[in-house]
């Protein structure tokens, strides 16, 4: 959300509203480069509401409409003149960053996941890759799908398809990576369905996806979602990843991973 939210939360004298209701003060302050001006809201709600953030997750399901990149009249029909430079900025900083699956060279790691890893490193390693892939061809495009299908203006339409496109290059690799060291399909196969069985990523997509596919979730709470896949979820793995480079094996992985992060 383009904006920061203050709550200040009072209790009300029972001859004004009643003993059961809380009043809560809402301020939107809007970026000083915006046209909209900050507003002021009440909110009354019942006191079985106990935290703050239970306050504020009912509060974001009426902020969509305040919010100045998801109004239609935002919609623009051509990119020029720039009406959010901000976004534009990050749109052009990510196109100055792009790359391609040829870039990376595969050879050498080739080489190391047969000579220089076990059986119990080998396993890991595949299910980080099979787990990123399945991120990526599952919940990253239709979160995605869901945040631009909800933005209307021209620069974060931009930014978005680009990161769409970025997205399908780092499934790309991921996948070059598993047909490299796991050459058999058969094999492929198995182990795609033994990495859907881990309960935790179970729990990690079926998480996701109680709210990807909830018509009700707002795009505050869709950026959080994807936020998260993005960072929190696979922190881990790339953990993973980082004790590989110390090592110095599997460079094209550890390459590709650098340019992902």
């Amino acid at each position: 959300m383009s904006y920061s939210i203050f709550v200040f939360g009072k209790r009300l004298p029972p001859h004004i509203i009643h003993q059961h209701c809380l009043e809560y003060d809402i301020t939107l302050q809007f970026p000083k480069k915006s046209r909209h001006p900050d507003k002021r809201i009440k909110l009354l709600c019942s006191k079985e509401m106990k935290s703050v953030s239970e306050v504020l997750s009912m509060l974001l399901h009426g902020f969509d409409d305040l919010e100045p990149l998801l109004n239609k009249a935002e919609q623009q029909f051509v990119l020029y003149p720039i009406q959010y430079p901000e976004i534009w900025d990050m749109y052009k900083t990510t196109e100055s960053t792009f790359w391609i699956t040829e870039q990376i060279q595969i050879g050498q790691d080739d080489i190391q996941w047969n000579n220089h890893l076990n059986d119990g490193e080998h396993s890991f390693v595949s299910h980080v890759i099979i787990f990123f892939i399945m991120l990526h061809g599952i919940h990253i495009p239709n979160l995605l799908k869901r945040l631009s299908i909800e933005i209307h203006v021209a620069e974060a339409q931009c930014f978005y398809g680009f990161e769409s496109m970025i997205e399908n290059v780092h499934s790309e690799v991921y996948c070059v990576l598993i047909n490299t060291f796991i050459k058999n399909s058969n094999d492929q196969e198995l182990l795609f369905d033994a990495v859907k069985d881990i309960p935790a990523l179970q729990q990690n997509m079926q998480w996701a996806l109680q709210w990807i596919s909830d018509d009700h979730s707002t795009f505050a709470i869709c950026l959080v979602i994807f936020a998260t896949m993005k960072t929190i979820a696979c922190s881990t793995s790339f953990a993973i990843l980082i004790w590989l480079t110390k090592r110095q094996l599997l460079p094209a992985l550890n390459a590709s991973n650098k340019l992902i992060c």
